[in-house]
């Protein structure tokens, strides 16, 4: 027959597991926000990668001026990029494509991922030499 103390025990070992989830929760949320973009500058560049839906190959040419250019299959746009309190965003007129960029660091290689939720787009690139 198990004593009053230890059901006492079971039961602090119950909370303090999810108090060390929620915890754990709440850095990789921190992290999950990416690394603030103070201004184009920071992600200037050519990116290459993938998108999203049809896994395709993109490419990305962000200019110092905050232009862009991007191209996927046999679809070239071109677009601005805008930063603003550390965020970036992205326009790609006139289709529907506006939308985030978050900048990653995946163990010293940076990574941006543009997402439009509105047309289902979302872009996984990293900086290639030209």
């Amino acid at each position: 027959m198990a004593s009053r103390n230890e059901g006492r025990w079971w039961g602090a070992g119950i909370f303090l597991a999810a108090g060390v989830a929620m915890l754990s929760g709440c850095a990789s949320m921190r992290a999950a926000a990416g690394t603030p973009i103070a201004d184009v500058g920071v992600i200037v560049g050519w990116w290459a990668g993938t998108m999203t839906p049809g896994d395709e190959p993109f490419d990305l040419t962000i200019n110092p001026g905050g232009t862009l250019t991007a191209a996927w299959g046999a679809t070239t746009v071109w677009g601005t990029v805008t930063t603003r309190g550390g965020k970036a965003s992205f326009e790609m007129p006139p289709g529907p494509y506006e939308g985030t960029i978050q900048l990653y660091d995946d163990g010293g290689t940076p990574r941006l991922v543009l997402s439009d939720p509105g047309a289902s787009f979302r872009a996984r690139v990293e900086p290639r030499p030209r």
